[in-house]
């Protein structure tokens, strides 16, 4: 039997009159790769915060690993990153590594992977920041402090991912490098992860699932399905379909 580690069912969220998302159902399974994509505004974040309990639904539920988020306890199993530098202070007087780090605590929950502090030596490398360690996050820029943020969601090595829109501000070099970390770990150690992305075009060469949003659900499945979607091309028209399938290929 697939083990759930995502679910959500019929799922509504109103911000003051107007529906951000409206009677959402759908699970993720462990293992699953799914990019998240959809028009701005169509509810994608909101809809991570809903995942993650930082905000509350209308209607419906969620649960991670078979738990509510309100009673969800073990979140060291999850590596969260919000959208750009949207938890970062930059004025905050803190290191690199000391920011990795923080991904790290508590020690209290049982961090898998050994001794932390060849963690933190994984994840640095694993971002090619190993070398800018001891600068203070203020000095650097936009692109160096995201590849930080990046290195503080992987460094507790975490069964389900959730990264919302990770590469925006990122150098093509690296972005291509970190999806492609992305997907070694997913295809490799079994990392579910769950991407919120604009790059629709580019997502079927990382993922096995795509879920288009747009306050409703439009469409979630697997790629073959998603070629096949006649739906699917009155969304993106046929080019821009053929692409994305071509890419998962």
């Amino acid at each position: 039997m697939p083990v759930e580690v995502v679910s959500v069912r019929n799922l509504s969220f109103t911000y003051e009159t107007r529906d951000v998302l409206r009677n959402i159902s759908f699970s993720i399974e462990a293992g699953d790769y799914v990019g998240l994509v959809g028009s701005n505004g169509s509810g994608k974040s909101t809809l991570i915060r809903l995942i993650l309990g930082l905000e509350t639904p209308v209607d419906g539920s969620v649960s991670l690993f078979d738990q509510a988020p309100s009673r969800f306890r073990d979140w060291h199993k999850i590596g969260y990153l919000p959208q750009k530098n949207a938890a970062l202070n930059r004025f905050f007087p803190a290191t690199v590594q000391e920011i990795v780090a923080l991904g790290l605590v508590p020690k209290r929950a049982g961090i898998p992977g050994g001794d932390s502090r060849d963690a933190l030596g994984k994840a640095l490398d694993l971002m090619d920041i190993a070398d800018i360690r001891d600068k203070l996050i203020g000095e650097l820029s936009g692109g160096q402090q995201q590849r930080v943020l990046l290195a503080r969601a992987l460094v507790k090595e975490p069964e389900l991912l959730i990264l919302d829109e990770p590469t925006i501000a990122v150098d093509p070099e690296i972005r291509e490098r970190f999806l492609n970390v992305l997907m070694e770990l997913n295809r490799k150690r079994q990392v579910t992860v769950l991407l919120v992305t604009h790059d629709t075009a580019s997502i079927g060469k990382y993922a096995k699932k795509l879920l288009y949003l747009e306050t409703e659900m439009i469409f979630y499945g697997g790629f073959d399905d998603f070629c096949l979607s006649g739906e699917m091309t009155k969304v993106f028209g046929s080019f821009t379909q053929h692409l994305i399938c071509h890419r998962h290929e």
